[in-house]
């Protein structure tokens, strides 16, 4: 539980008035931590040391390297996890896209400020929660963090894109076989995820500049995908969205007032908390240190 930083999330949330606090953490508590996590050498990207073939491009908006995710069908949410990863069902996503190879970062999201097409008002800084990154020294290549929505979708926006949904998301951080984690079945270590392992003793107690960890790819050439922060995706949460949505291109985009966010953070302890499957929600309104995001654009 990230009781410490959820604390300091409604401290800085205060300001905003109602009810604003981060939901849905008792569901995502932890099935079997294993306090040895980090013991597993790392063998090389991909799944298990395979290499996939990727192919990368610039964004010449903001310099933002992508891969492309191409067509497919692959299994997302599983059954043997909190509710709201089930029931697990065969997605198809019908287009390529291509997504960002990491996170947003301060530099990336204080350049769409300066050009106004970002809002300081859709983000907090460090001046008001002291784990937010825009406006501390020397993190300008970490991921932008404490956004809320209408700001990730601005900056989105802004360099031509969007918020990827849940589906696509998932299935660019776990490829077509299935895999718990980005990289694979191996279990998260301090070379491949920028978390808390349990026991572990990794040290990452705020975030890590992006592309830090090359071992934690995905499939597709995406970077932390299970840490850093999380990340917000187009799609509201529901609880029954898995199982009331079309199996080709699903996205849930009725306003439920709850957001979805993806992967995990930095604080995480558990080697669950930052599986492809997991799914967090929030209010709308939360300022969070362990929340960010990337984007995707079409394929022309």
């Amino acid at each position: 539980m990230k009781i410490s930083w959820i604390m300091g999330v409604l401290a800085a949330a205060g300001s905003l008035g109602g009810c604003e606090q981060l939901l849905g953490q008792g569901e995502d508590d932890d099935e079997d931590e294993r306090a040895d996590a980090g013991d597993a050498e790392p063998q090389g990207p991909g799944n298990n040391g395979e290499v996939e073939p990727i192919e990368e491009r610039l964004r010449q908006s903001d310099q933002m390297p992508q891969v492309r995710v191409s067509a497919g069908t692959f299994l997302m949410g599983r059954d043997d996890g909190p509710s709201n990863e089930a029931p697990q069902r065969s997605v198809t996503i019908t287009r390529d896209y291509f997504i960002d190879r990491h996170e947003v970062t301060v530099a990336q999201w204080d350049e769409c400020e300066r050009a106004g097409a970002c809002s300081p008002e859709d983000r907090s800084d460090k001046a008001t929660l002291s784990t937010c990154n825009v406006g501390a020294a020397g993190l300008e290549g970490h991921p932008v963090n404490c956004v809320l929505r209408p700001g990730a979708e601005a900056y989105c926006a802004f360099v031509g894109g969007r918020l990827p949904t849940e589906a696509e998301w998932e299935y660019a951080a776990r490829g077509q076989d299935g895999r718990p984690w980005p990289w694979g079945d191996v279990e998260p270590s301090c070379d491949r995820v920028v978390m808390t392992i349990m026991g572990g003793g990794c040290d990452h107690f705020g975030t890590q500049p992006v592309e830090s960890l090359p071992f934690g790819e995905s499939p597709f050439g995406a970077l932390d995908m299970a840490g850093n922060v999380s990340e917000l995706v187009q799609d509201f949460f529901s609880a029954e969205a898995y199982a009331a949505l079309p199996d080709t291109d699903p996205a849930f985009l009725e306003d439920t007032g709850e957001v979805v966010y993806r992967g995990g953070a930095f604080n995480d302890g558990s080697i669950n908390r930052v599986r492809t499957t997991q799914r967090h929600r929030s209010f709308a309104r939360v300022f969070s240190a362990q929340i960010g995001f990337r984007c995707v654009n079409e394929v022309p």
